[in-house]
């Protein structure tokens, strides 16, 4: 499903699950949704966690329980935290932070700067700036107890928009409401909902698609703006192996040159961090780029047969004025759709009270017409009367 902020957004559709019927119905899009955490006596702890990076401030919460990678950063929130991630402690009233990796804290208030020790439980500062080999993240807000939730934003969407999906289930006569995430060009993940004795799963994202090969990256080269970290090109080595066609074929993909293999072209759009890893965007056409090219050499050809044709307006035109020709209108030249005055200067003065007949319209059917227009005027001016 293609949900926009044009448009109706329906989507009302039954399911048949062991016998059961389940339906799912639209409620509400949200575009460029964002998060939001607002206090609540029935929730749960939430910790906010801010990044900063190239489009700009980015929010997510944590809550006890929680093991997520968050822009490159493993965060672990529960009781038994892994030795290689940022663990967190809640003991009730102060966190607490144990990082694996050498850590710099930063009071933005003041401006100190500590280097915290592997390992170690130290108290967590809100508002302070920590950076490492992972990135750089702010902890913000606490809540002791609250829920998340999503509010729309701007209806203008951009390749990089969040967008949300509130949906109802309904089965053995109960209904929950779900809202599930998504963004174009990640695959959506899958949130749960429990109705009655059935829990329901649903996702909201790309979709995945098993091509007919695969890629093996060999290199990733990137060159650099002299003085500079940013990028000026960057390219990749890979072989193509396709075990049903028998094919392991190297190529290289940059700028401007992409790998099209049985309908697929793979261009380079961008690369980890590390450099170890890179991401290609498909675009797959069943048909080929020729059949494209096709559509395109038949649309000239189209174009220039309409030029050339009788039925075009410009040759109704031009028969149009050599009919009026014909009746005695030689007194009057027809050119690109206005009266005009023919003849040497010598002549504008005794043809001044002539009539004159010339086409200059169509009637509703589309077929020329000639109207009668007298000149009644000094040279250089036409009063046209057409005869109605």
């Amino acid at each position: 499903m293609l949900f926009g902020t044009l448009g109706t957004n329906a989507f009302d559709e039954i399911f048949e699950l062991d016998g059961k019927s389940i339906r799912v119905r639209l409620l509400e899009f949200l575009p460029n949704a964002s998060i939001s955490a607002r206090s609540s006596e029935n929730g749960k702890p939430l910790l906010k966690v801010v990044f900063r990076g190239a489009n700009g401030r980015s929010e997510y919460y944590l809550s006890p329980g929680d093991q997520r990678l968050i822009q490159g950063v493993p965060f672990d929130f529960s009781d038994d935290p892994s030795p290689r991630s940022f663990s967190l402690r809640w003991s009730g009233d102060s966190m607490a932070l144990r990082a694996d990796a050498p850590l710099i804290e930063r009071v933005m208030a003041t401006g100190a700067m500590d280097t915290l020790m592997l390992d170690k439980w130290h108290m967590l500062r809100f508002r302070s700036l920590y950076q490492s080999s992972y990135g750089a993240f702010v902890f913000g807000d606490f809540m002791p107890s609250g829920e998340l939730q999503w509010l729309p934003g701007s209806s203008k969407l951009v390749s990089g928009s969040t967008n949300g999906l509130r949906l109802e289930v309904t089965a053995d006569g109960r209904a929950e409401e779900l809202l599930i995430t998504g963004q174009k060009g990640l695959e959506g993940r899958v949130l749960q909902v429990v109705v009655g004795d059935i829990v329901v799963g649903a996702g909201y994202g790309a979709k995945r698609v098993k091509v007919p090969f695969s890629l093996e990256l060999l290199d990733f080269e990137m060159t650099r703006y002299p003085g500079t970290n940013s990028p000026e090109s960057f390219a990749s080595e890979v072989i193509i192996h396709d075990q049903e066609r028998g094919v392991d074929r190297p190529f290289r993909i940059f700028m401007n040159h992409i790998l099209d293999y049985r309908g697929y072209r793979l261009f380079q759009s961008s690369y980890d961090r590390d450099e170890l890893g890179i991401y290609l965007s498909v675009n797959h056409d069943a048909l080929g780029t020729w059949t494209s090219y096709l559509g395109y050499a038949l649309l000239t050809l189209g174009m220039l047969l309409t030029l050339f044709s009788k039925k075009h307006a410009i040759c109704r035109i031009g028969t149009a004025r050599d009919q009026a020709s014909e009746q005695g209108s030689s007194d009057c030249d027809f050119n690109s759709g206005l009266l005009g005055r023919s003849g040497s200067r010598s002549n504008r003065a005794s043809d001044r009270r002539r009539p004159c007949r010339a086409f200059f319209g169509t009637d509703r059917s589309g077929r020329s017409r000639a109207h009668e227009a007298h000149a009644h005027t000094e040279p250089g001016n036409l009063a046209q009367n057409p005869r109605k």
